[in-house]
């Protein structure tokens, strides 16, 4: 996680945060106008109808964080043994910076506020105003506590109106909006070309057929060997005419990772043969799907003791102490400001770049790749996604896009229905695929290739996910062997109630589903079966819960009764992307409005993206453990019933279970079950 930065006074309003705020108010100056983003897209309005649509996201933002965040609230000043160790290790230094709590905030509060919100105002009751950071860091913690950091002369502030001791200052704290990144996708869209425009708003001219290779060179390494339907798909990538993105859709595990990764081998391949200098681009939304590239194919590829890949690789990270989880490849990992002073990458001819989106705004180095790839480009709103092509692109780039639009993305995060309904909401990777089939044939098959075959997960979960999301046609080659030989079926229900009620569920924590699903961990690591999956790895394990305070109650139990599993991973469903395991534990408690409605869709495991991003995240086992008519409640109003057809598979695969320890006799049990199948079937 970023450390907290002060680069100036935090008494008086920061001069980088005034210029980012007045950034906004400039956008505001004029009103707002919903016609101005009815409009089609087009070349000649693409700027303008994306730079109005951020501004309606922007202000839906302000509203939420005045509405459910800002208010009156309790705030200690903390002495340095207060302070959790995480962020000790790893803010701005204690002899630069001070630490404070809000207190009285739940954890939806603090996690909306960690995610959406740079800066606390805090106005005392002299009128006094004093500016601190959020710490990213709030994410980790388990207190319901929000950290801020501060300057000692916004502590001595703090400390004129009476806010250090035990009891804490009564005040008024204001949440602002992260207008640095509402700033930095504006950046994009203002610095974008007319040419880049042209390429992402293509016409039917700007298509050319031309045949696919017959065949490609062989791979000398093992990690970018292919199948047949991803051999077809790269071949088409290779011949396309550079022009209109080429655009790689896929689901969960069908292996477009490693066809953009044996793509960029082709084209250093195809470089070396005709001696021309080739430099690549790959881009990710998320850190540690960059960090994938780099740990199981290009790091792999440089360190090959027989045959050592002779490319120049540099993994950019967005902060200084980002480092590889393996240490081998610590040597590719660079800061910007040392992409921009390096003077390998000026002199090198074949050069590989690995970062994210947004990071590639501070390399600084026009018209220098020749050839960009994108990953994750259905998961990011649009300007995000255009970000890499900004300025970094030569001429005559190839731009090779990657995907799958039936997980998270902008059509779930994106919030404001001005903003999500006018196109906002729809990512550029499925944007495209939309535009290339209204423009035919050509389009939509010589510039995009889709992959079918899972490389990941059991058949059965393949199975599941198939009929739901990708109209039954994903296959999968991976066998039965993968099994847990504790489940004769991959999918498990437990059940941690049987209450059937339509009441709203105000409860952000159910302890006793967390043991539920803590002893379900524990019995099926005791059975780890290596001879299927190797060695036993607790790291390979991971919990899921929908909400922070759920995670809360997982960890303290974990800590206090648990002791031996404390090396699985405990995650929210918002930081599942990307990721990977071999069994998947979740808790599906979270509060609910009186229609049964979760109270925070784009985190609940009722709607349909997160289901399916959050649950693929597994390769061979997956326990959901819950209220199953509470689950079937939530999704009442959906369109897309994935729990009832989960529910239903396990009730036909005899993996649903009513643990003894509930207070339930087996007649009640049995008449429960019985009702349960009549609403699955």
């Amino acid at each position: 996680l970023p450390p907290a930065s002060f680069s100036c006074d935090h008494t008086n309003p920061p001069r980088e945060y005034a210029a980012k705020k007045n950034d906004f108010a400039d956008r505001l100056e004029e009103e707002l106008v919903l016609g101005d983003v009815q409009v089609e897209l087009a070349r000649t309005n693409y700027k303008e109808k994306f730079h109005k649509l951020l501004c309606w996201e922007e202000k839906t933002h302000i509203e939420i964080l005045e509405k459910r965040c800002s208010g009156w609230c309790k705030v200690f000043v903390c002495e340095e043994g207060e302070v959790p160790n995480v962020v000790t290790r790893w803010s701005v230094k204690p002899e630069h910076c001070r630490y404070a709590y809000v207190d009285g905030m739940d954890g939806d509060q603090i996690a909306y506020v960690t995610q959406a919100s740079e800066s606390a105002v805090v106005i005392m009751s002299n009128g006094e105003e004093v500016y601190a950071e959020v710490l990213l860091e709030n994410h980790t913690l388990t207190h319901d506590r929000l950290y801020l950091a501060l300057k000692e002369d916004a502590v001595a502030a703090l400390r004129r109106n009476g806010c250090l001791g035990r009891d804490g200052l009564h005040i008024v704290v204001t949440f602002e909006l992260k207008h640095s990144y509402f700033n930095s996708l504006h950046r994009s869209l203002e610095s974008v070309s007319d040419g880049v425009v042209a390429r992402l708003v293509p016409q039917q001219s700007d298509f050319h057929y031309q045949e696919s290779l017959d065949s490609i060179p062989p791979f000398p390494y093992q990690c970018l060997e292919l199948d047949r339907g991803q051999t077809e798909v790269l071949k088409a990538a290779l011949s396309h005419v550079p022009g209109p993105p080429f655009l790689i859709t896929g689901a969960f595990g069908t292996g477009k990772t490693r066809l953009l990764a044996a793509a960029t081998y082709q084209f250093f391949y195809e470089g070396a043969l005709k001696r021309q200098p080739t430099r690549v681009l790959i881009c990710t939304q998320q850190n540690i799907s960059a960090d994938t590239f780099i740990e199981n194919y290009f790091g792999l590829m440089k360190t090959d003791r027989r045959n050592p890949w002779r490319v120049h690789v540099v993994r950019v990270t967005p902060r200084e102490n980002m480092q590889p989880r393996n240490s081998i490849f610590g040597e590719v990992y660079k800061t910007p400001m040392q992409c921009r002073q390096s003077r390998e990458l000026n002199r090198e001819q074949y050069v590989l770049v690995v970062t994210t989106f947004l990071t590639t705004l501070k390399l600084n180095r026009r018209n220098y790749f020749t050839h960009i790839l994108l990953d994750e480009a259905a998961q990011a709103r649009e300007p995000e996604t255009i970000a890499p092509l900004i300025g970094l692109a030569g001429v005559g780039a190839k731009i090779l896009l990657a995907g799958d639009s039936c997980q998270v993305g902008p059509r779930l995060l994106v919030l404001g229905k001005e903003a999500q309904a006018n196109g906002l909401g729809v990512s550029l990777l499925e944007r495209l695929r939309r535009s290339y089939k209204k423009l035919g044939h050509q389009a939509s098959s010589c510039y995009a290739g889709s992959l079918k075959t899972n490389h990941r997960c059991h058949r059965d979960i393949v199975s599941l996910f198939s009929e739901l999301f990708y109209n039954s046609t994903l296959q999968s080659i991976i066998s039965d062997e993968v099994s847990h030989p504790e489940a004769n079926y991959p999918l498990l229900f437990v059940c941690s109630s049987l209450e059937d009620s339509s009441r709203a569920v105000d409860a952000c924590t159910n302890e006793q589903e967390a043991r539920l699903v803590l002893e379900q961990v524990q019995r099926f690591v005791e059975h780890w079966p290596e001879q299927r999956w190797g060695r036993k790895k607790l790291s390979e394990v991971c919990v899921m819960m929908a909400n922070r305070k759920q995670g809360t109650v997982i960890k303290r139990l974990l800590n206090r009764s648990f002791l031996h599993l404390r090396g699985i991973n405990t995650l929210p469903t918002y930081d599942m992307q990307g990721r990977e395991f071999r069994a998947l534990f979740l808790s599906t408690s979270e509060p609910t409005w009186d229609n049964g409605e979760s109270r925070n869709l784009t985190k609940s495991v009722s709607d349909r993206y997160v289901f399916n991003t959050a649950l693929t995240r597994t390769k061979s086992l997956v326990v959901a453990v819950g209220n199953p008519f509470l689950l079937l409640r939530m999704e009442q109003s959906h369109k897309h019933k994935c729990w009832r057809k989960y529910l239903k598979f396990c009730l036909l695969n005899d993996t649903f279970s009513i643990p003894l320890s509930l207070p339930y006799s087996q007649e009640d049990c049995e008449i429960m079950k019985r009702k349960l199948c009549s609403m699955a079937f």
